[in-house]
């Protein structure tokens, strides 16, 4: 039996784990990595980084589901089938990055190959990296999609409960708003918001993950 105060505490250590080593692995490292011209240069002369950032994301996305596992308890009291599709959002989550995870991998094995073909052939390894880079995009704004929606059913399952301030879901309804505007442009290859309109929301994950950690949930025996 543990109490949701305890519970919080611990999943604002999760979200921590979960919070930050992604921020390293794409603002930090892919990033810098991949948007330019010579990217496949820079994976093939960077593959120590490319490994972290890997396993950076992978230890992320196993904190986000133990995340997800640990408050699914507490949020069904406030809303079953909306917890339910909360969890089922975050394992589509793990299966998104999972994927793109390897999209990755297989761009870092053709920046090592292609050295070892003629020009003709170094040009059409090269359309196959820029094709696999495409997909990772491509899965990375899936993952903003299924993000922005499991964020609205879980701000909206915290204000419903008052398990932390409301202040605190309201601002997540703000990020929120700013990330699906961001996504937006992502889509339709608008001139407009990028990190801007993104890091609003990793603001306020931080402020909620520090509030648990500090405070937990509004206590209340759970068994």
């Amino acid at each position: 039996m543990k109490s949701n105060k305890s519970i919080g505490r611990l999943a604002g250590i999760v979200f921590i784990i979960n919070l930050v080593p992604y921020v390293i692995a794409h603002m930090v490292i892919l990033d810098n990595l991949l948007f330019s011209e010579n990217f496949l240069q820079n994976i093939r002369d960077n593959r120590f980084k490319v490994g972290l950032s890997v396993i950076l994301e992978f230890t992320s996305i196993t904190a986000m589901i133990v995340f997800a596992i640990l408050l699914f308890p507490v949020l069904r009291k406030y809303g079953n089938r909306l917890s339910f599709t909360y969890l089922g959002l975050r394992f589509v989550e793990f299966g998104i990055i999972i994927y793109s995870i390897i999209t990755l991998m297989t761009i870092a094995e053709i920046s090592n190959d292609v050295l070892n073909y003629n020009l003709e052939q170094q040009m059409f390894f090269h359309l196959i990296a820029e094709s696999k880079f495409t997909e990772w995009q491509w899965a990375g704004i899936i993952y903003m999609l299924i993000y922005v929606l499991h964020c609205v059913i879980f701000f909206y399952l915290l204000f419903k409960s008052k398990l932390v301030p409301r202040l605190i879901s309201i601002f997540g309804f703000i990020g929120i708003l700013l990330a699906f505007l961001n996504l937006i442009s992502h889509l339709f290859k608008l001139s407009f918001g990028g990190f801007y309109l993104f890091a609003p929301m990793g603001l306020i994950e931080l402020i909620l993950a520090i509030w648990l950690i500090i405070y937990g949930l509004r206590d209340e025996i759970i068994k």
